[in-house]
């Protein structure tokens, strides 16, 4: 039914192009004004895109340099076992000495086996911080909180006879 009402629609519409010379110079402005405001539609909405992009970056920016690694203090940092034995995760306590609440932070992991003083990577990782969903931030500015990591598999990584591990922060973000 919609169907049939919507053809005799374009045919009329047809029709009265052909026959009215008045008509059909309305039907040319209605379509040239509908064109300009499709074109206003698209440029407002790649405005708003690049305005919402640049907001974006600037968050983003914000949160990665509002914290430095000097205003974090972390403290009894241990690599601990996974107790099912599928993985390792870097435990400790973060204080947060800067102005801003940290959100979370990123460590590389790595695994070296030092056999005779000659020591090289057999593993390494990046794992970031487990937060709860219900917190707003990991440490709030000015405050001690325990953290833990996601776990790590170190995969393929050979056994050790004299291994030795170390961290190092590769991201820091504030949460705002």
């Amino acid at each position: 039914m919609h169907f049939l009402i919507g053809t005799l629609i374009v045919l009329a519409i047809i029709y009265f192009m052909i026959v009215s010379p008045g008509f059909r110079a309305a039907a040319l402005i209605l379509l040239a004004i509908c064109g300009v405001g499709i074109f206003l539609i698209i440029e407002n909405s790649e405005k708003q895109t690049k305005q919402r992009q640049q907001q974006q970056a600037e968050e983003e920016r914000r949160a990665t340099n509002s914290i430095r690694s000097d205003d974090l203090l972390l403290s009894g940092i241990s690599l601990v076992k996974d107790q099912y034995g599928g993985g390792w995760t870097l435990q400790g306590t973060i204080t947060n000495n800067s102005k801003f609440d940290l959100g979370r932070i990123s460590f590389r992991v790595t695994i070296q086996d030092c056999p005779n003083q000659v020591c090289k990577i057999i593993g390494q990782e990046t794992t970031s911080t487990i937060s709860a969903f219900d917190q707003k931030s990991l440490v709030p500015a000015g405050q001690v909180r325990l953290f833990k990591t996601y776990r790590m598999k170190f995969e393929n990584m050979p056994p050790a006879t004299a291994s030795r591990w170390d961290y190092t922060i590769s991201t820091i973000r504030a949460a705002f």
